[in-house]
């Protein structure tokens, strides 16, 4: 993967880790808990804010859970005729 790869990567998790903190799926500890790994992460990675993970996010207006269920569906060989599931022909190429 080239370096904007990576970088593209880690916005996606920190934005999808960063809207799993507000969605109330967790218990307040764990929220507290993953909020902390986020603002880890973004040092470590040197992401400024949230709102720059959005903006410079290259799967608009897709958000991570999508594209990993449709990378899945593409190793897994899904033949879905269900048109919400169906995966763009580029994205068979790329998994080739």
């Amino acid at each position: 993967m080239s370096e904007q790869e990576h970088r593209s990567l880690r916005l996606a998790i920190i934005e999808y880790l960063n809207g799993v903190t507000k969605d109330g799926s967790l218990s307040a500890d764990a929220t507290e808990s993953l909020e902390v790994a986020v603002q880890c992460l973004m040092e470590a990675f040197e992401v400024e804010s949230i709102e720059k993970c959005a903006e410079e996010s290259p799967i608009k207006p897709l958000k991570l859970p999508v594209v990993f269920h449709t990378g899945v569906q593409v190793l897994m060989g899904s033949g879905s005729n269900d048109p919400a599931k169906t995966v763009p022909e580029d994205v068979h190429q790329v998994a080739q």
